[in-house]
């Protein structure tokens, strides 16, 4: 057989996708997390017949997450900002790196933790961008994977949550975030502005000075930086897990009994 030149990981890949487009056009009905997805998808498979679009849930303990932090007014100590997510290239950790540091370069007292650990080409750009930002290690650290049941605490310490990613479907970390209440500074690519809507202040994910900016305008702004936490955490009330097990189970039922 001939590839004509293309790797097996790329015939794979289209191999995959002519089979899932084969299996929503046949199928009685479709899901979707987002409407973002909706069209992205009908983009490549066609419009189909029967689609519902039901968002995941977030967790109670992200609702119930109990917040002990007060701003640190006067920079009484440092600003937290946190980004969790595994470092791959979508998620531009790099770059939020090199963003803290322009603002710790400009006077700012504010420090980031990234957790989730990764490996390959991002977390070596991410290295990188720590090794140059902060080559004493006094204001970025970084964990590895953390357990799902331990985020709660990482959010309860934080004051500023940042959301870099440029490719998601349904950005759960995000909701999590909104959950708990967080001034949260987002990218503006994908589905972020169909979930945080007016609920954060947003950025180009591949440019450090525009997340510099979405994270000064927070620091700078307190009656922003408390009405986008209270935005954010009001729209996380529409996203639960009940609501996503009874429209699922609605849906089915319709589907297979029409």
């Amino acid at each position: 057989m001939r590839h004509y030149g293309l790797s097996a990981a790329r015939l794979r890949l289209i191999l995959i996708r002519f089979i899932q487009t084969r299996a929503m056009k046949r199928a009685n009905g479709v899901i979707f997390l987002t409407n973002y997805a909706t069209r992205i998808i009908q983009g490549a498979t066609g419009k189909l017949s029967c689609v519902s679009i039901i968002p995941h849930g977030v967790g109670e303990a992200f609702r119930q997450n109990k917040s002990a932090r007060d701003w640190p007014e006067k920079e009484s100590r440092e600003i937290r900002c946190l980004y969790v997510s595994i470092a791959t290239m979508y998620k531009h950790q790099w770059v939020v790196v090199k963003a803290v540091g322009d603002l710790r370069s400009r006077g700012h007292k504010v420090g980031l933790l990234l957790a989730g650990g990764g490996t390959g080409r991002a977390q070596r750009l991410t290295d990188e961008a720590i090794a140059e930002a902060d080559p004493p290690g006094e204001f970025i650290e970084t964990i590895d994977f953390v357990p799902h049941d331990e985020i709660p605490g990482l959010l309860t310490k934080a004051d500023i949550f940042i959301f870099a990613s440029s490719c998601e479907n349904m950005p759960i970390t995000l909701l999590e975030a909104m959950a708990a209440g967080l001034p949260i500074a987002c990218s503006d690519r994908g589905p972020m502005r169909e979930i945080l809507e007016d609920g954060g202040v947003y950025f180009d994910p591949e440019s450090s000075a525009s997340i510099s900016a979405a994270i000064e305008k927070i620091i700078s702004n307190r009656e922003l930086r408390i009405s986008i936490a209270r935005r954010a955490k009001e729209l996380s009330e529409q996203y639960s897990w009940a609501r996503c097990a009874n429209e699922t189970w609605e849906f089915l039922r319709a589907s297979v009994c029409k």
